[in-house]
């Protein structure tokens, strides 16, 4: 088997291997040829005896790392030919991976893909939760989380009597890109490693996404105008996803401000969720609102040769959006909700 350089013809017998995405070729110009930049989609692709057996793709991320810029990727839909499984396929495409960039993360990978990763030296993460909030009082199952959720509404009480004077407003679409550009020079500073949340990262990921459909909730000073947040959020069949959050790290103000009106907002839904790292205001925001952390963590993996990176999966700003699982499942709710196919999305 051999490593070969991506074309374009190649796209068909790749979705072929993705076979529990049947709406892989809707999205794959948006997910993957958007943002590649003048070189252009530079995924694995591996061939055995002129057949393609084994793809990891990758999505270009600009990166706050430590106060430095780096042009690292996101690593995301890792398939091997259920033929050729147990053969080090797996193995070879993440050797040959590596070698892309210096910094390469990954969110969301199922447990088969966490334990090659493992063993071939990927850091995982400590720090990220999955958080719920929810309304199914009447189901004696729930009983656990009702009591947990009760129990942090009580302990985040007297946080939540702090007043904030903004104006809250619910789009369908993005502010202007000069104000969320201004918004998130003010406020990257506060973070160690983060995606950059700048408007042309944002538009991609929310805006142009071809089968979900994102809101925006956005927090602005009374009195000047000045955009402070951002809450995207996407709803499905009574679910609210709070997807991402574009604010000051330690402010556990405003995203208490913006998190409690978007309980409001969609209070005939019977549950909330939330994924991001601890030690966040936006974390702190949501346990005193209720949220509580379910049992199973999200895996989140770092593979970096940057000089003297000790801890590379510490210290990071993560949200769901930020998982690639995410938006194939919004592109499977969409899937299903026009009625072109039906079952769950199995993340690799």
């Amino acid at each position: 088997m051999q490593s070969v350089r991506y074309l374009p013809q190649h796209q068909s017998a790749i979705e072929g291997l993705l076979d529990d995405v049947p709406f892989k070729s809707s999205i794959w110009q948006w997910q993957f040829e958007a943002m590649a930049g003048d070189e252009g989609f530079d995924p694995v692709v591996i061939e055995k005896d002129g057949r393609i057996i084994g793809f990891n793709g990758v999505i270009p991320a600009d990166v706050l790392y430590r106060g430095e810029s780096v042009a690292a990727l996101w690593s995301c839909d890792f398939y091997v030919d259920v033929t050729c499984r147990g053969q080090g396929v797996g193995r070879f495409i993440k050797q040959t991976l590596v070698k892309k960039s210096p910094l390469i993360m990954t969110f969301g990978v199922s447990e088969a893909a966490a334990q090659v990763l493992k063993r071939i030296g990927w850091v995982q993460a400590t720090d990220v939760y999955h958080y719920r909030y929810t309304r199914l009082w009447r189901k004696p199952r729930y009983l656990a989380m009702q009591l947990l959720q009760r129990f942090n509404l009580l302990r985040g009480l007297w946080r939540r009597a702090v007043p904030f004077d903004c104006n809250l407003q619910w789009t369908e679409s993005l502010p202007e890109a000069v104000e969320v550009d201004a918004l998130w020079q003010r406020v990257e500073a506060g973070y160690q490693k983060v995606v950059r949340r700048n408007y042309r990262y944002l538009n991609w990921r929310y805006q142009q996404h071809p089968l979900a459909s994102y809101r925006f909730l956005c927090a602005r000073d009374s009195n000047r105008g000045e955009l402070l947040g951002m809450l995207v959020v996407r709803e499905h069949h009574g679910i609210v996803r709070l997807v991402d959050w574009v604010g000051a790290l330690k402010d556990e103000v405003l995203p208490r401000a913006m998190i409690r009106d978007c309980l409001f907002h969609y209070r005939a839904a019977h549950q909330f969720t939330a994924t991001t790292t601890s030690a966040t205001g936006f974390s702190q925001a949501l346990t005193d609102l209720g949220f509580f952390p379910s049992r199973t963590r999200p895996a989140f993996f770092v593979t970096s040769c940057l000089p003297q990176d000790q801890d590379p999966a510490q210290g990071w700003f993560l949200t769901a959006g930020d998982s690639d699982g995410e938006f194939l499942q919004a592109a499977r709710n969409h899937y299903q909700a026009t009625g072109m196919g039906k079952g769950e999305y199995a993340n690799s």
